[in-house]
Parts: structure tokens; sequence; C-alpha cells
């Protein structure tokens, strides 16, 4: 629950998504995040995770095409932001929808953060009498609460005046998320080069 609720460009995803499209985006984004989530829980009762940490160049690939993908998230918004001004949200594309589910799944498996509390943290409390009813209770109940998080996020900023507001100010808002993202990228980068 920690990992879910702590800032990062998984919060700022979901908010985006939520402000572009509306509750229905924020909702797919939010499940393809929890689906991301599953597929780390599901590395990391496995034993997988062990594989990803013990070899540190598929964690380093894995987290420079995370960067690659944020930064692109990042530029597409800050574009966005300047192209336009006076745009509405157009709730009934399944196509959005999907690009919001597919943004979720995306962010949670290239996050750092997640792949460090799954493959580093997560798996320590995995123990080898589990059996397999253990193992998928856990693997459901990380994505179920990821899920639930993003989704009351989704729904709390659908529902509110906070909304009116973002779209009101839609550009600037998409300007900002979009340099978060590009600074989150790029402090990844100057943290793996052991700058900090």
């Amino acid at each position: 629950m920690i990992g879910a609720v702590s800032p990062g460009p998984s919060l700022f995803m979901v908010l985006s998504n939520t402000r572009n499209g509306g509750i229905y985006r924020g909702i797919a984004a939010s499940l393809g995040h929890g689906i991301g989530i599953c597929l780390y829980a599901f590395l990391a009762v496995s034993g997988l995770g062990i594989l990803l940490v013990n070899n540190p160049e598929i964690y380093k690939l894995i987290t420079y095409v995370g960067v690659i993908i944020l930064f692109i998230f990042g530029f597409q918004l800050i574009k966005d932001g300047f192209k336009n001004k006076n745009s509405n949200i157009d709730k009934t594309l399944v196509s959005k929808n999907l690009s919001g589910f597919f943004q979720g799944l995306i962010v949670a498996i290239i996050n750092p953060k997640v792949i460090l509390f799954f493959l580093a943290l997560f798996s320590q409390f995995i123990f080898k009498d589990s059996n397999f009813f253990d193992k998928l209770s856990i693997i459901f109940i990380a994505g179920i609460i990821d899920f639930l998080w993003y989704l009351l996020i989704a729904v709390f900023f659908s529902r509110t005046i906070i909304l009116t507001l973002l779209l009101k100010h839609k550009s600037l808002c998409d300007i900002s998320i979009g340099f978060i993202l590009i600074l989150f990228s790029l402090f990844i980068v100057l943290n793996n080069i052991n700058i900090f």
C-alpha cells in the first residue's frame, strides 16, 4: 500500500489520463497499472525476481527502456499542452481508453520504484514453503490494492471541482506533468550513473 500511495510517475500518469480522457480512461489506466503490479508480484513469488536482481544488466536495460518511455510520455504531454489550448474530453473513444490502459501497464512495468520494491524487497517475504494458493493470493492482493488506490484517484479527480479546474488549465497541466515526467526520467538516469 505504501508503494502505491507514494507520488511518482504512476500517479501523474493516472491523473493525466483522467484529466485528458475522463473517468473511464482513468479507470483503464488504473487497471493497466494494477495488472503491471500483478506481473511483478508474479515474478517475485515465482523466484524470477532473484534472476533480475542478480543480473544488473537486465535491471539496467528495463530501467533505461523505462526512462525512454517516461521521456516520450513527458515530451508528448508538453507538445499536446502547447498544441491543444482549448480541447475537450472525448469520453466515447475506446482507443483512448485502451491508450490509458497500456500507459498504465507500461508505467507500472518500467517504474524503477516498482521494480526495486517487488524484486528486492517484496521477494524477501515470500517463503519457500508457500503453497500455490498463498502465492496466487499475494499476486492478486498486490494488484488489487494498486488498482483500487489509482481507481480512487481517478474517481476523485473526475467527480470534483478539481477536474473542472484542471480542464480549465489543461495546457498548463499537460506542460507541467510533462516536465515532471521528464525530470523523473533524468533523475533515474543520473541516479543510475551514480551521480547522487
